[in-house]
């Protein structure tokens, strides 16, 4: 079956809020079952910024979500296999349900993020000296970036513009008429928008006295630019002053401190700060002030832009339960050029120590790296439980709890601007699970009395300390536990007294329920046991043939005794196994789609004339061996090496 067309292409400008759809077309399975209740497209591998639906028959909608808000500009194309999942009602089982999946074809989606140039305008602030006396200062031209038409307007009589308007990257000359005006500092805002953003500009004219030979005042820097991020590290400058006599200064904004605001004549080291308390409080944003200087008629003024800030944080709580491979991320989003992101990951689990540190570029003002693989492999492959023919109710592992410490670094120097800890963020592996079911079997089972039936929950903050049975049984296990985010359920049927071929019964933990038909013995009996994705163990009977082959590995070495005689000894021998196991009647498509899970896993042991060995999966895709009505059974291979 194919998808037409086989390639969609979408188009993605930042920061527009356009997301764009597209129709693929795809030919609808046909209608063979009665009593269907459900046709859902689902996509392997669709990144999170895709949704595709079924829109009508044989047309798939695909649209660009408001995820794709986040991506970094650049080109990306996914490939992904589409299928069909039919859900229909089971004639054979009334009240249960059966899905069945139909390969619909493969569809490609190459997406283009477009930038987005951000208005800006420089210089900023724009600064006019002027002495009485002297000649008016030289126009200031005003540098426009934006990709769009943009405006500009002022407020003040005494400035001129030598354009109101413009488009793309452009400029306009900025002008001021000095005469008329008192001894002092004056401002003025210019506002340039264009239609997606809108910024200012500062003009300052400062008009002094000129300055005598016995009457003076020096100030120095003239102009300052301080990067703040908010809750970050209070930056500091220095100012210099030498003058003739007393003088006074004097701040615009309550967000900006001198060191002292008055003194005597002579030279003064002076330290220009944030106010802690004033700096808290303002939000993302270009602010401007001044410090003006006064010592008898004379003035000096200090020009300050304040560029502040925002570490927009996504962080993850010491609340929730996280899960490796889910799309975890932190977010750190901060316009500064001059800093990058580091994170350190630290976790003690099972009485192991591991560390991790990342350093991160912000691109575009952005800087993420998603959580899941560090605490993953913090986790590892986790161990089958001891004794598999016992009844069990346990926590698969323990929670990994990992901390972080997230600072905004400066590129150049080891300065921090802005430190983020978070502690104890709980792991587990796997995605989040739905309905609160952590297992790749199905909660309608076909088992005989050999069979063991394992399935793991969410436990949502309560505590699993019973494995009910009711139903052609009625009965229940009770073993002690602690507080744990999940369990698994551990029940080989041998241990349910009463249990007879034709019953069903159901298994409840917590708020989820196995319901299990008891099923006639096979010719053989296996039991194969692998770990799925969220690190517990999932269990599948087998009831046809089992063969095991036993191969002869030895290792030897040739020792010489005499120039004539030569001895061969064996260090050792190696017995490798391989098993063959045919599924028996497989009674379920639910039921096919778990042992599909089980080809997919690594960590895997079959259980067989009472011996557990862990085994290697040789099988590459299921293999009808024979069918009876609508129940297959497959062959399964798997090898394992014995020292």
């Amino acid at each position: 079956m194919a998808v037409n067309p086989s390639l969609l292409r979408f188009r993605y400008k930042q920061l527009s809020g356009l997301f764009t759809q597209e129709i693929a077309n795809y030919i609808e399975p046909p209608y063979k079952f009665g009593g269907e209740i459900s046709r859902v497209i689902v996509a392997d591998g669709a990144p999170n910024w895709l949704t595709i639906v079924k829109q009508a028959e044989g047309e798939a909608r695909v649209t660009l979500n408001a995820n794709v808000a986040a991506l970094t500009p650049g080109t990306r194309t996914v490939s992904m296999p589409l299928s069909m999942l039919v859900t229909f009602n089971d004639a054979g089982l009334p009240g249960e349900t059966l899905t069945q999946t139909y390969r619909l074809g493969s569809l490609d989606v190459r997406l283009v993020v477009e930038s987005t140039v951000r208005l800006s305008a420089t210089p900023n602030p724009v600064l006019f000296n002027y002495t009485l006396g002297n000649l008016p200062p030289e126009p200031v031209t005003v540098t426009v970036n934006s990709e769009i038409d943009w405006t500009v307007t002022k407020t003040k009589t005494w400035v001129s513009l030598s354009s109101s308007a413009g488009v793309g990257i452009g400029s306009f000359v900025v002008d001021v008429e000095p005469i008329g005006l008192a001894v002092g500092t004056h401002t003025d805002t210019l506002t340039i928008t264009d239609l997606m953003f809108t910024t200012t500009v500062l003009v300052s004219l400062t008009i002094t006295e000129a300055d005598t030979g016995t009457t003076y005042l020096y100030v120095q820097p003239s102009a300052m630019t301080i990067n703040y991020t908010v809750s970050g590290y209070l930056p500091s400058r220095q100012v210099e002053l030498n003058a003739s006599g007393n003088w006074t200064a004097t701040a615009s904004q309550p967000w900006v401190a001198l060191s002292q605001n008055s003194g005597f004549a002579g030279v003064a080291f002076l330290t220009l700060t944030l106010v802690e308390t004033e700096a808290l409080a303002l939000t993302e944003g270009v602010y401007s002030a001044t410090v003006v200087f006064e010592q008898g008629g004379l003035v000096k003024t200090i020009y300050i832009t304040l560029n502040v800030f925002q570490l927009v944080e996504s962080l993850p709580n010491d609340v929730d339960l996280y899960y490796t491979d889910d799309n975890n991320l932190i977010i750190l989003s901060s316009l500064r050029e001059d800093t990058f992101l580091a994170i350190e990951m630290s976790s003690s689990f099972e009485n192991n120590v591991d560390y991790g540190k990342f350093a991160i570029p912000f691109y575009a003002g952005r800087g993420e790296r998603r959580l899941g693989n560090f605490p993953k492999k913090v986790i590892g492959r986790r161990s089958l439980p001891l004794d598999v023919l016992n009844t069990q109710l346990f926590p698969p592992y323990p929670v990994a709890l990992v901390n972080l410490s997230i600072t905004e670094e400066d590129i150049v120097s080891d300065q921090v601007f802005q430190t983020v800890p978070v502690n104890n963020v709980r792991f587990i592996k796997g995605i989040t699970p739905s309905n609160d079911w952590m297992s790749e079997m199905p909660e309608v089972r076909f088992l005989t009395k050999k069979g063991i039936a394992a399935f793991s929950v969410l436990a949502n903050g309560s505590v699993a300390t019973t494995i009910d049975i009711t139903g052609d049984i009625n009965t229940s296990f009770t073993l002690a536990n602690g507080n744990s985010p999940f369990y698994t359920a551990w029940l080989p049927l041998e241990n349910v007294p009463g249990l007879q071929v034709g019953h069903e019964i159901d298994v409840t933990v917590l708020t989820k329920t196995v319901k299990i038909h008891i099923a006639p013995d096979g010719r053989d009996h296996a039991v194969i046991f692998w770990e799925n994705k969220w690190g517990c163990y999932d269990t599948f009977e087998c009831t046809g043939e089992v063969e095991v082959q036993a191969d002869f590995d030895t290792s030897e070495i040739k020792l010489r005794k005499d120039y004539q005689l030569s001895e061969l000894k064996t260090l050792s021998i190696e017995t490798s196994n391989a098993f063959t196991i045919n599924t028996g009647w497989v009674r379920s498509a639910a039921e096919i789609m778990g042992l599909q899970n089980l080809l997919n896993a690594v960590n895997v042991y079959v259980l067989y004339n009472g011996v557990v060995s862990q085994v290697n999966n040789t099988t590459k895709k299921l293999q009808l061996s024979a069918t009876d009505r609508e129940e297959p059974s497959f062959n399964l291979t798997f090898d394992k090496s014995i020292s």
